[in-house]
């Protein structure tokens, strides 16, 4: 009776008896390591996909953006360059000749 008596003043006092410690289990163990396992997935695909986007937005910027009026402009000086080749061949083709 004793300590029934010191178990209701402890009661009345705010003082609980400590909860009985559960044995920590495999099945326990298991479900934690799952449990991690499972945020460290998570953290992996935001990461991933963050990565991705990252990657992305660095060729956007990287890659330069051709318009109609600059691939004109490129090919009227490639058409330039290859006349000026040809005509040149042709005279120094001419030039062996004599």
């Amino acid at each position: 009776m004793n300590e029934e008596n010191l178990l209701r003043q402890r009661h009345r006092a705010g003082v609980e008896k400590p909860a009985l410690a559960v044995p920590y289990t495999a099945k326990d163990f298991q479900l934690e390591v799952l449990g991690k396992l499972s945020e460290m997935q998570d953290m992996a695909g935001l990461l991933e996909k963050s990565w991705r986007d990252e990657i992305k937005g660095i060729r956007e910027q990287r890659l330069l953006k051709f318009d109609s009026r600059t691939l004109v402009a490129l090919g009227a000086i490639a058409l330039s360059v290859s006349g000026y080749v040809i005509q040149d061949a042709q005279y120094g083709a001419a030039g062996q000749r004599d």
